[in-house]
């Protein structure tokens, strides 16, 4: 049975003679490999993702959690209301960036 085998630095491709199951055997290690990468990189796209998961739900716990602060900020020191607003502005602007960047 020939296999063929494309020489990864020139693009050569040669045809190699060589018993049949031999060649299924190296087959299916190709696919084997293959498959454990595919497998892999499944699997760190998947950890990524969760990372940016749990950077946007931890972002919108905490920016809840700062605006119902401004409400009660807003009702005991009432003349900082633009400057709560700023802070938490910028809080979320920046959550915002980092995910983003994830």
């Amino acid at each position: 049975m020939k296999l063929d085998y494309a020489d990864q630095t020139t693009g050569k491709v040669f045809g190699i003679n060589m018993p049949a199951p031999i060649v299924e055997r190296l087959n299916d290690k190709l696919a084997e490999r293959a498959a454990n990468e595919l497998m892999h990189k499944t699997f760190l796209e998947a950890s990524h993702e969760q990372g940016r998961a749990l950077l946007a739900y931890t972002a919108l716990e905490n920016t809840m959690m700062l605006s119902a602060l401004e409400t009660i900020c807003n009702r005991t020191a009432p003349l900082g209301d633009l400057r709560y607003s700023q802070i938490i502005n910028a809080y979320a602007a920046a959550a915002a960036k980092r995910i983003e960047r994830w």
